[in-house]
């Protein structure tokens, strides 16, 4: 899911931050996000790369379960709780001049399904019990499906916790939820080829909803960032009539 702070977002009625502000700051300042470029294993990325924040799509119409993994050893998922909306916030700002975004955002997109947002949104937690990732399916619009906020601790890149979590949302996912769509970036290279992995593939078209799609602007920065045979491995589909016509006109979703 997600844009600027990853676009993705709700509405209703006023959300009251309870953490202090210097709280939000400190948890904030743990986290790194996939905004900045990170390698993938034995890669040659030079750090001072920039990626712009392109907007890319893509749609998965059938899964690859051999993609499919379980989590590592000690890690479960759960619901978010209703007392935990600022932890899901916090694992998804990208500073503390995100969370005006993201409250914006929960308020606009999920708030007015009353609690159907923590019937869906997912924690990947440690075996304490602290959630350390989240990600969901979430019906944007109220026609298409949608895959949100996938997120994990920087830290903690590299265990498997992302596979692991996006296995168990996707395993989810019935006949009548595809196809699944979801929003992201050229900077988030590798969620790119973790979501091909499970057969999503990069959406060609025009603009969705009031987001460009800039699949052609963003290839040179895929490919400079990328193992040459993961961007290879890339596939590619138009943007469905359905997709364009759900958006047409509104606030993104997803």
């Amino acid at each position: 899911s997600s844009g600027r702070a990853p676009p993705c977002q709700g509405g209703g009625s006023e959300f009251e931050p309870r953490l202090p502000l210097q709280e939000k700051r400190k948890l904030i300042s743990s986290l790194r996000f996939c905004f900045t470029p990170k390698l993938f294993p034995g890669g040659v990325l030079s750090m001072a790369l920039e990626i712009p924040a392109y907007n890319l799509f893509m749609m998965c119409e059938s899964l690859r379960r051999e993609a499919f993994a379980p989590l590592p050893a000690g890690y479960s998922v759960r619901l978010c709780r209703e007392d935990e909306l600022e932890t899901w916030m916090a694992l998804n700002a990208e500073s503390p001049e995100s969370f005006p975004f993201l409250q914006d955002y929960y308020q606009r997109v999920y708030q007015n399904q009353g609690k159907l947002f923590f019937e869906k949104c997912l924690f990947v937690c440690d075996s304490q019990d602290t959630p350390v990732g989240t990600c969901f399916l979430w019906k944007a619009y109220g026609k298409i499906t949608t895959l949100h906020w996938l997120k994990v601790l920087p830290q903690l890149e590299g265990l498997g916790l992302g596979r692991g979590l996006l296995s168990q949302v996707l395993a989810q996912a019935g006949p009548e939820d595809f196809p699944i769509y979801l929003h992201t970036h050229p900077s988030c290279f590798r969620a790119v080829h973790l979501y091909g992995e499970f057969g999503f593939r990069l959406l060609r078209g025009p603009a969705v909803g009031g987001r460009s799609n800039d699949l052609e602007k963003s290839l040179p920065y895929l490919e400079q960032a990328m193992p040459r045979e993961y961007f290879q491995q890339l596939k590619f589909a138009d943007t469905p009539q359905a997709l364009l016509q759900a958006a047409a006109g509104l606030p993104e979703e997803f």
